[in-house]
């Protein structure tokens, strides 16, 4: 899992996938507006299915668990 971004949007690559969102990267965590997520190129931007963002959430919750991120 890879979690890149800036202070507009966080972008999470996972199992092959790109997901884009609005919210805030910060040196030690991120806030994230989940509502917002979308499957980058080559899905053509097409809104995330709320199984799979939840499943995606989850799996980012365990992966900053283990790092020092909130």
């Amino acid at each position: 899992m890879k979690i890149t971004g800036t202070k507009g949007y966080v972008v999470i690559e996972h199992n092959g996938k790109t997901a884009r969102f609005y919210g805030d990267l910060c040196i030690d965590g991120f806030a994230a507006i989940a509502s917002t997520m979308k499957w980058l190129p080559p899905n053509d931007m097409q809104v995330i299915p709320d199984t799979e963002r939840i499943m995606l959430m989850r799996a980012v919750v365990e992966e900053l668990k283990n790092n020092e991120f909130k």
